[in-house]
Formats: C-alpha cells, structure tokens, sequence
C-alpha cells in the first residue's frame, strides 16, 4: 500500500519559490499546534445532545444514498479512521459520567 503522504523534499523544487513555501513546510514537517480551551461541561453536552437531534445530514439519508454513505463508512472503519458507535452507547456513557 502506498503512502498518502510523500517526503517534503519532493516539493521544494515545485514550490520553493512561493512566498508562502517556507512556512508551509515548517509546519508540513513540525505540524501546527491549535490549543483550544476545554468546553464546559454543559455546554459539552448541550452540543452533543444538540448533534444527536440534528442527525445525519439530508442527503445521507436519501435512498439512492445509503449504497455510497456505507461503502464510504465502511471503508473509513476499514482503514481505521472511523469507530461506529450507536447513539445509545453515546447516551448511557453520559449518564454514567454524570454519576
């Protein structure tokens, strides 16, 4: 399987003289930090339960879509990038932590 992400060095030449560049690969080889504060508890929940309402979105759930919409889960589990978890296992692990 090949890698989705190719040495740095690989772009130098294309894009080296680009203002922008040297920043770019700063941050492409250190990465970037985003601190962000925690959320409140409340407000934690509120936006989850809020999310739990609102559902999927519309066009997820048409028809002539589910084929896609599960090929494309099933494929993000499959490499690892997604984790299914049913909103009832969602909603008893917030009530356990409210305990």
């Amino acid at each position: 399987m090949g890698s989705e992400l190719r040495p740095v060095e690989q772009l130098d030449q294309l894009l080296s003289r680009h203002p922008g560049y040297p920043l770019f690969r700063w941050n492409t080889i250190h990465g970037i930090d985003y601190p962000a504060d925690d959320l409140p508890e409340p407000v934690r929940i509120r936006d989850l339960l809020d999310q739990i309402e609102k559902g999927n979105h519309k066009s997820a759930l048409h028809k002539d879509a589910r084929k896609h919409v599960y090929k494309a889960m099933i494929s993000d589990i499959e490499l690892g990038y997604g984790i299914p978890i049913t909103i009832d296992c969602i909603l008893h692990k917030e009530t356990q932590r409210r305990r």
